[in-house]
């Protein structure tokens, strides 16, 4: 069985190897978010992150890469594994640009909405 770490790109920490090399930008949105403080900093969740934050619009790698204090290229390492577990879409292109758009339909992404929720209100009651 693989582990996250084993993945090609990924970090001994289930990070990005660029992440950390520190190339990687800062996302206060990203960073902070419940998810991460449950599934670690990995760039999926991050990925995740940005599409759950606004679930109703499509997003091209650079809008995604920003959103989630990622780079374009790691966005482009990650976004093909979250297309085949069929919670990302590809939806539209743009100017040429490939648009991303979340599966909102799909009952594991509207588990994840509640799960964004429940966690979200578990930390505020922490602090």
């Amino acid at each position: 069985m693989r582990s996250i770490s084993d993945e090609p790109g990924v970090g001994r920490d289930g990070g990005d190897e660029e992440h950390d090399k520190g190339i990687e930008q800062e996302s206060a949105y990203g960073d902070t978010a419940a998810f991460t403080k449950l599934f670690g900093n990995h760039p999926r969740t991050k990925i995740l992150i940005a599409f759950l934050g606004d679930p109703k619009h499509d997003l091209n790698a650079e809008q995604i890469a920003e959103s989630a204090g990622l780079s374009t290229s790691t966005v482009y390492k990650h976004i093909d594994h979250l297309e085949e577990l069929g919670v990302v879409s590809k939806s539209r292109k743009v100017s040429g640009s490939q648009m991303y758009r979340l599966e909102t339909n799909d009952p594991l992404v509207e588990h994840l909405g509640q799960l964004q929720v429940g966690l979200s209100q578990r930390m505020a009651e922490i602090v």
